[in-house]
């Protein structure tokens, strides 16, 4: 009977101790399931919010989300799903293309489904691709000016042909040599000796 009790009091101690390690852990996993409940809660409001053609709330809860990054991994690739589609409605295009590239770093061979998202998203979305694929910086990553070449010289003026070399300035001046001279001439006798020729105009 002696043996019996003990056994009895070590089968009861020996219950009493599960019972306070249950009650000691069960806080502990119900947080847990309550952050992730919370979590996807709160990634199906964001989605409901796009649907609903509600952009910026949509782009207020999925981002503070996604920059929490305590989500599992579905939710999370869902709320950047989100918000970078959110992100193309409000037209912030560089923002939705970093953030389609942040879903493809979890998620490489996601693609959007053409029967429900729209044709502008889809764009973004395969460029966004083609910069995560050739391994471009960011959109928003601030690119360096790239120095404006010089304009050329203004050519130079053409400098005007001296008078003196123009033609109708030494045909003008020969007819009023030659006019001269018959004026001078007039009553003298027809022997009398011509006046030497006028020379030419120089050469240009």
């Amino acid at each position: 009977m002696f043996r019996g009790m003990e056994r009895w009091k070590g089968l009861t101690a020996s219950v009493v101790i599960a019972f306070q390690l249950t009650t000691l852990l069960a806080p502990a996993a119900s947080a847990a399931n309550d952050t992730t409940a919370s979590g996807s809660a709160l990634v199906q409001k964001g989605s409901q919010a796009y649907d609903e053609a509600r952009f910026a709330d949509a782009i207020a809860i999925l981002k503070d989300l996604v920059d929490r990054a305590d989500l599992e991994r579905a939710d999370l690739q869902k709320a950047r799903e989100y918000l970078a589609r959110s992100y193309v409605k409000t037209g912030k295009y560089d923002l939705a293309k970093d953030t389609f590239r942040s879903l493809l770093k979890i998620a490489p061979n996601w693609r959007p489904d053409p029967v429900y998202v729209p044709p502008d998203e889809i764009d973004l979305f395969n460029e966004a691709l083609k910069d995560e694929q050739a391994g471009a910086p960011p959109s928003t990553a601030p690119v360096t000016p790239e120095a404006t070449p010089a304009p050329p010289p203004a050519a130079a003026p053409a400098q005007a042909k001296p008078l003196y070399k123009k033609w109708w300035v030494w045909a003008a001046g020969a007819a009023v040599v030659g006019g001269v001279a018959a004026l001078a001439g007039g009553g003298k006798s027809s022997s009398a000796s011509p006046l030497p020729g006028f020379p030419g105009p120089p050469s240009p």
